[in-house]
């Protein structure tokens, strides 16, 4: 995995509030914890500023409603 790739997915886990992602992501790969930190931080604030999120599971339950 590239580091744009793990740092966008650190970002994802923020935004959906996944602990268990960020833990498993930061042991796999070979990233510092204070850069994880932020790209999960970032995540967070996104979704807290009222973005989107694009990902199939997000936009199933948008349907839904």
């Amino acid at each position: 995995m590239k580091r744009n790739d793990i740092i966008a997915a650190l970002r994802f886990a923020g935004f959906h509030a996944d602990k268990k992602s960020f833990t498993r992501i930061l042991i796999e790969n070979r990233i510092s914890t204070v850069c994880a930190e932020k790209a999960y931080a970032s995540g967070v604030k996104l979704k807290s500023e009222g973005a989107k999120c694009l990902c199939q599971d997000c936009m199933k339950a948008e349907v839904r409603s």
